[in-house]
């Protein structure tokens, strides 16, 4: 980003030297890709528009969001910009602001944008800030059934992609040092269906193979929520909770209430999770253990 000079005060111009595309995202399962998948209305009809107008209300916040931060509307309302607009007019909070009539038609043929020409910088801003219908990225096109149309940039995607490589780095390095373990697998399945909200429960009888081949499809397509489990600081005392309660070595009294079999404390998750971690309680903790082990 470079800083101009306006009236000795240095305004940050926002503007890159690079371009994006805006590209449709094509879904299988249409009634019009079983009858052919390029079918000319898959998507959208050749020379059909999907119209974008206005900025979207954040129900949570009681606004409206703002596609722009403060110093990027200092930059627009410049007269070198060359826009005509007046710092009041990039306010959401006016009835009739510059947004309320900002408009972007977007078609099944990708648009580039110059994130260089400040216009096109505008569209894409406007068009960030579309989260129910935009993805930020193109690996996260997938992530929401709303999405329409991704945002694809080639240095964000790099960067992305990079970052997936060391989340499964540190998922499968966690994987080979469970692999062996049949109880450490069925916890992993068990916490990842529960993250998930999915009714299914690991077999009582599920072999080594069918853990490791269940685990190796959810790295495969679900690498952030593996990610997410694995990265938590109580996750071995989740692991020995959630096994612990499906042998009976503890009781879940509750959804929110759980109890040591021989002990008289009842105790939320996160009491349990820091009793057994706390040094003084390891005999206990070590009595619960040896019952898994022996029960494997």
């Amino acid at each position: 980003m470079k800083k101009e000079e306006l009236e000795d005060v240095m305004v940050e111009n926002p503007l890159q030297n690079k371009k994006i595309a805006i590209c449709p995202i094509y879904r299988e399962g249409g009634w019009l890709t079983k009858i052919n998948k390029n079918h000319d209305g898959a998507f959208l009809f050749t020379g059909a528009k999907f119209g974008i107008k206005g900025v979207p209300y954040d129900a949570s916040k009681r606004t409206y969001v703002d596609p722009l931060t403060d110093e990027e509307k200092k930059y627009f309302v410049q007269p070198e910009v060359g826009l005509g607009i007046k710092i009041e007019d990039l306010s959401i909070h006016k009835e009739k602001n510059f947004w309320s009539k900002f408009e972007v038609n977007l078609t099944r043929d990708p648009i580039v944008l110059d994130l260089n020409n400040p216009l096109d910088y505008l569209r894409y801003k406007f068009l960030l800030c579309q989260k129910d219908i935009i993805s930020p990225t193109w690996g996260k096109r997938f992530e929401k059934g709303t999405y329409k149309f991704s945002i694809k940039d080639d240095e964000a995607d790099q960067e992305e992609a990079i970052g997936n490589i060391d989340l499964e780095m540190e998922v499968m390095s966690y994987f080979n040092n469970i692999q062996n373990s049949i109880r450490k697998m069925s916890a992993l399945l068990t916490m990842y269906y529960a993250k998930t909200n999915q009714a299914k429960r690991v077999p009582a009888n599920a072999t080594t193979s069918f853990l490791k081949t269940e685990l190796h499809k959810l790295i495969k397509s679900n690498l952030k929520d593996i990610h997410d489990i694995i990265s938590d600081p109580h996750l071995n005392e989740r692991v020995l909770v959630t096994q612990a309660v499906e042998s009976g070595a503890i009781s879940k009294l509750s959804a929110s209430e759980y109890q040591i079999v021989g002990e008289e404390d009842k105790l939320n998750l996160r009491e349990l999770l820091e009793f057994l971690r706390n040094k003084k309680n390891q005999a206990i903790r070590a009595k619960i253990e040896a019952q898994l082990e022996n029960q494997a």
